[in-house]
């Protein structure tokens, strides 16, 4: 199976999924509430671009973080044997 053919299988999945809650998601008792419509209007308002530079910034800095780690971590090294005869 080629990459192409898993991705396309992956894709169709997704939508199945999605599809297949369609239902689930319009009978959620907490999804018309106040509570939820006051943070959709708050993600999706005026300068919303930088409110989700904001919640997504702490994850950039993690991975920044975590390469820069993972780069300073010397991959060369080599098992030696210790060739101590035994006694």
């Amino acid at each position: 199976m080629n990459t192409r053919t898993t991705f396309f299988r992956v894709i169709l999945a997704s939508i199945t999924l999605f599809a297949a809650s369609a239902g689930a998601m319009e009978a959620c008792p907490f999804c018309n509430s106040p509570t939820p419509r006051e943070v959709r209007a708050g993600l999706f308002a005026k300068g919303s671009g930088k409110t989700i530079a904001v919640m997504i910034a702490p994850f950039a800095v993690l991975l920044l973080g975590l390469r820069i780690y993972c780069a300073g971590i010397d991959h060369s090294f080599q098992v030696v044997k210790n060739d101590i005869p035994s006694s």
